[in-house]
């Protein structure tokens, strides 16, 4: 066991370098760290504590139960209060149901549990004045991203994986927050043997081991294989997705561009004439759809491939009183040449349709349900 202090590791050293790098934290700025006491929060905990000094970072800890794993769960929790006592932070803890969100919503459970988090995330950000949250997604995580979004069909922003720095996508709060990835820099076997190193125990989620759900079956089949057909297909499909991210920031910068050109509030709802929308570079339409989703239900993580394309026809048509739902909240009608995005309650079928985690064309680039 290693006794050197956490802060002095070079696998911390790392993290330094790529959080310097990608500029995800202010000095001087305050930042919550999402811990769900699985080993990659836990570690993303401990670096940033260690880096705290360096960096200027005052820290906070959140941890939501959702509901789901009765006492195993509470146990979880008191890990993380327990953790960030002897750490001297302080440790925000909240439960949900997030079963009857989901329900409620349309969404499926793994989605409805991510939107239960990020809304409790914000909400603790907003209460104490905090404008960054930190999640510990590692390059697993991106490689998950990036096989479910292949296997969706999803398209280049999908496939581009998360961002190591965005905003926080928490409908319904109206706050601002930002969320950043700190451990993309990393494996998560590097995570798990580091802390093994120092003798900092983590928590096991029994449901991720659970073949059932398909992020858990590529997590534990399919990248398997893959790195046994092809050795170092990790780092070429990383640096493939950076390259894509770049694309994909670029692209989103001119549909936003674009949609502020082309949409505009008409009776409480978005609109736009079919012919300006039609005269864009196809390219940027279902991008400026996707935006659309975006400012009417505050984030586009349950519109899918199928979604747009279903929009796209429709519009190509033109056939007035044709209606098309892009999510669970939000439908397209066409109206005497006009388009018209307008919110409306989630349906049993667009609950079918929503995206599983890390499978969405979204814009946070579909984050997986349960980090770290």
């Amino acid at each position: 066991m290693t006794t050197r202090p956490f802060s002095r590791l070079p696998i911390v050293r790392r993290v330094e370098g790529f959080i310097r790098e990608r500029g995800l934290f202010t000095e001087g700025e305050a930042a919550v760290v999402a811990v769900s006491g699985g080993a990659d929060s836990v570690f993303l905990l401990r670096a940033l504590q260690g880096l705290s000094r360096p960096l200027n970072l005052r820290l906070h800890v959140a941890h939501l139960d959702h509901g789901w794993r009765g006492a195993e769960a509470e146990q979880d929790g008191l890990f993380v209060r327990q953790v960030a006592e002897r750490l001297g932070l302080p440790c925000h803890v909240g439960r949900v149901d997030a079963t009857r969100l989901s329900r409620e919503a349309a969404l499926s459970p793994e989605e409805g549990a991510r939107l239960a988090r990020y809304r409790f995330l914000a909400e603790v950000c907003t209460r104490h004045g905090i404008p960054t949250v930190a999640t510990g997604h590692t390059q697993d995580d991106q490689l998950e991203t990036f096989l479910l979004a292949w296997l969706r069909g999803s398209g280049q922003l999908g496939l581009a994986g998360m961002p190591a720095a965005g905003s926080l996508p928490a409908a319904g709060t109206g706050a601002a927050v930002r969320l950043v990835r700190p451990l993309l820099c990393l494996s998560a076997i590097e995570v798990r043997r580091t802390l093994a190193e120092v003798g900092q125990p983590w928590r096991e989620d029994a449901t991720n081991q659970d073949r059932r759900l398909l992020r858990n079956r590529v997590r534990h089949e399919v990248l398997p294989l893959l790195e046994m057909l092809a050795p170092g297909v990790r780092d070429t499909t990383l640096r493939s997705m950076d390259l894509l991210r770049m694309d994909a920031d670029y692209l989103a910068a001119r549909a936003r561009e674009a949609a502020g050109e082309v949409l505009s509030e008409e009776g409480g709802v978005l609109a736009a004439s079919r012919c300006a929308f039609l005269a864009l570079h196809p390219t940027l339409r279902a991008r400026v759809l996707q935006e659309s989703v975006r400012r009417l239900q505050g984030h586009s993580r349950d519109v899918e491939a199928a979604h747009l394309d279903g929009a796209l026809r429709a519009i190509e048509r033109g056939r007035g009183g044709a209606t098309v739902r892009l999510s669970a909240t939000v439908t397209l009608r066409l109206h005497r040449g006009r388009l018209r995005f307008e919110t409306t309650p989630p349906s049993a079928e667009s609950g079918q349709t929503t995206s599983a985690p890390g499978t969405g064309t979204g814009a946070d680039g579909g984050a997986p349900a349960h980090p770290g």
